[in-house]
């Protein structure tokens, strides 16, 4: 889930640096045009205030000189800005009104060109100035590059900005809708996707909604793994780029299937802070294994039933009660290859320790925060899989005690 995320944060980070470039443009002019009028006001203020005579001796006037010539400056350079600053407003109101839909095609293709991904539409509609965007048949190909591969469809797209933001640190997308969202992602390898040649600014989506998304995901990062992605109506409030993972898993309602378990995450404000629940069934315990490191990336085989019941409570400091429930169903893990030494020691113990948990066994922890302190708890069955983990890293590293 979270690669498909990080592709749409890519394109619309490269699709907002036109209009970013535009109004940096625009403001420089103003601040060139508020110069050139704080230059004259003093100029002339300093003329005002020296009454020159008819008949000025030549030492008087070559002063006046000197004190006219800095005006006259201040003057061209108060026409030059005004000029420009007209000239970019008619231009983009032109882009706007008459060229809407020939500069977004530009921007797309720059967009291709910059990232690897080829972005084409049958029709598009909005405004600049108002920061909407609406694309109608929308295609979305990245057929080349070392980490990832896709090939989408979506029906309708729907953009709402501030324009003023794009001269904040963070720019501030209003809401970003999308309807039938469907086709491939293909993840050859692990690691953030790269945003091509140049880092773009962070942003925020306020809102942002698919409706009806269905995917087929292949991962290639290990084990070769295809598995389906399917959600009626996903909607994160809000979804940032600089903490894409935490939006996702905390900040978003959506249920659906997910590799054929039926998964579902809800969130909700309440009246101290905010409480988060993750339900899936039947989960395959590989999944788990790519999504998740230490022990669990271990598990090849099986199924786990995921329910993690997570509070945070807002005051003078912020409260965290966060409940796990794993419930495995016939796992079986195995040895990683090509580890080093300590590494393999802690990996094979974890994987005896795995591979001897009953048919069907719940595993229940508990973590809280109270500010100063961090406490966790665990069910018998949890103490018992650390001990026999703990004894069999005692037994290999030959730690003997009284």
């Amino acid at each position: 889930m979270q690669d498909s995320m990080e592709l749409i944060v890519i394109l619309i980070g490269e699709l907002l640096f036109a209009p970013f470039i535009a109004a940096m443009v625009l403001v420089l002019e103003l601040v060139a045009i508020g110069i050139g009028m704080i230059l004259d006001l003093v100029g002339s203020r300093i003329a005002t205030d020296r009454s020159p005579a008819k008949v000025m001796p030549a030492p008087v006037a070559a002063e006046e000189h000197r004190i006219k010539t800095p005006r006259r400056w201040s003057r061209i350079l108060l026409v030059l800005a005004t000029s420009l600053a007209v000239v970019t407003c008619g231009c983009l109101l032109v882009l706007d009104l008459f060229c809407f839909e020939g500069t977004v095609r530009w921007v797309m293709d720059r967009v291709g060109r910059t990232t690897g991904v080829q972005v084409a539409y049958d029709s598009a509609t909005g405004s600049l100035f108002r920061g909407h965007l609406r694309l109608e048949g929308v295609s979305i190909r990245k057929p080349k590059g070392p980490r990832t591969r896709c090939d989408l469809t979506v029906k309708t797209a729907q953009l709402q900005l501030s324009i003023w933001t794009l001269l904040n640190d963070t720019i501030q997308v209003g809401s970003l809708e999308l309807n039938e969202l469907r086709g491939s992602f293909t993840r050859l390898e692990a690691g953030a996707m790269s945003p091509g040649r140049r880092t773009t600014k962070a942003f925020e989506i306020g809102i942002l909604v698919i409706e009806d998304l269905d995917l087929q995901i292949s991962d290639r990062t290990g084990d070769d793994r295809t598995y389906r992605l399917a959600v009626a109506s996903w909607r994160s409030e809000p979804l940032r780029s600089r903490w894409l993972p935490f939006d996702i898993l905390f900040r978003t309602n959506c249920a659906g299937v997910l590799a054929g378990s039926d998964f579902e995450i809800r969130g909700e404000v309440v009246q101290d802070g905010r409480e988060t629940r993750w339900r899936a069934t039947n989960l395959p315990g590989w999944y788990l294994a790519k999504e998740l490191s230490g022990p669990f990336g271990l598990i090849r085989d099986g199924m786990v039933d995921v329910q993690v019941d997570d509070r945070w409570t807002r005051g003078k400091v912020t409260g965290i009660d966060s409940r796990w429930r794993l419930v495995f169903h016939g796992v079986r893990a195995e040895m990683p290859s090509h580890l080093p030494l300590k590494e393999r020691l802690w990996h094979k113990a974890w994987v005896a320790a795995l591979n001897k948990l009953e048919p069907s066994l719940p595993l229940e922890f508990r973590l809280t925060f109270d500010g100063s302190k961090l406490t966790t708890h665990g069910s018998p069955e949890a103490k018992a899989v650390w001990a026999e983990v703990g004894g069999a890293l005692v037994k290999k590293l030959g730690v003997t005690g009284k």
